[in-house]
Order: C-alpha cells, then structure tokens, then sequence
C-alpha cells in the first residue's frame, strides 16, 4: 500500500489484539514492514495482557533491526520478566512462630515453555536483531543469560554476542 501504510496502522493494531493467532502474526508483520509509523503501536502490544500478542509484537521489532531502538528499553523489560519474590501477610516473627499457619505468599512464576516465557525469548531475541543500538539492554541480557530458563538464556546470549559485536 506504499505511501499510505500508515493509515493501516489502526486496523492492524486491532487485527493483533484479536482472538486469531494467524491474523496476529501477519498484522505484526505488516506492522514490521510499515516501519516507524508502527513503532509506538508496537510498543504498546508489548505491555498486552495477552502472551502471544506481546510475544508478536516483540518479533516484529526484531524484524525492524536498528530502526526499532526506541523500544529497547521495553523489550528489556520484557527480558526481565516476572520477579521471584515471597512476600509474607504477615510480619517475619510470626512466620518464625510455630503455632502460626500462614503461608508466605509467592508471585507467580510461569512454567518452563510458557507462553510468558516465549515472550521473553522473543525479546532478547529482537535486542539482538537491534544490534549495538540496543547496548542499554545488556545488564538485563547478562542477567537472563546467567539465571533464566534455557531458551531465555541461549537467545540472551546470542543477542549479546550480536550486540558487543560491531
């Protein structure tokens, strides 16, 4: 469509917040191929509740390379992904406390090959794709490529390579 692709940019943003996976994927892909005008809708995906549409948009500006810098610091955020942490309802002492019954309270953590995890990989993935343009990233890359699951961790350090190498 040329000259006029940015005014697809709507219906394609709605195309991928959808319920079919096939019409997600080719409306990111558009959206890649439109390029800057599409940049800022595919940012926004990136915080969808949605795995998979968060996990498109991420191979989408992956496939923009360079001209996607500006999402680098969300695709980072991204990579991070859920933190592990307990956090008790109830002070620490009474925890230590024998007689108490309240268990910590754990955020939620995705399985191994989860869709929250494949988004993650697409992430640092698309960071690699960006190249030394997305060097801000590399403190989360090191990161998911010393602890995260396997995936995450090979694509982590791909992309670093990718990125350190120019």
């Amino acid at each position: 469509i040329g000259a006029d692709a940015a005014e697809a940019v709507p219906a394609l943003a709605e195309a991928m917040r959808g319920t079919n996976i096939v019409l997600c994927r080719l409306a990111a892909k558009a959206l890649s191929q439109i390029g800057s005008p599409a940049l800022a809708t595919l940012i926004a995906h990136l915080q969808h509740a949605d795995p998979f549409v968060r996990g498109e948009s991420a191979l989408a500006l992956g496939w923009m390379g360079p001209m996607a810098r500006s999402s680098v610091p969300f695709l980072a955020t991204v990579v991070r992904g859920p933190h592990i942490t307990a956090r008790p309802r109830t002070p620490m002492s009474a925890l230590s406390d024998s007689n108490s019954t309240t268990p910590p309270v754990l955020t939620p953590v995705p399985e191994s090959g989860s869709a929250d995890e494949s988004c993650r990989v697409f992430a640092a993935q698309a960071l690699g794709r960006i190249g030394p343009s997305a060097s801000g990233s590399i403190g989360d890359l090191e990161h998911a490529a010393a602890t995260g699951p396997e995936p995450l961790r090979l694509a982590a350090e791909q992309a670093l390579r990718l990125i350190q190498s120019a």
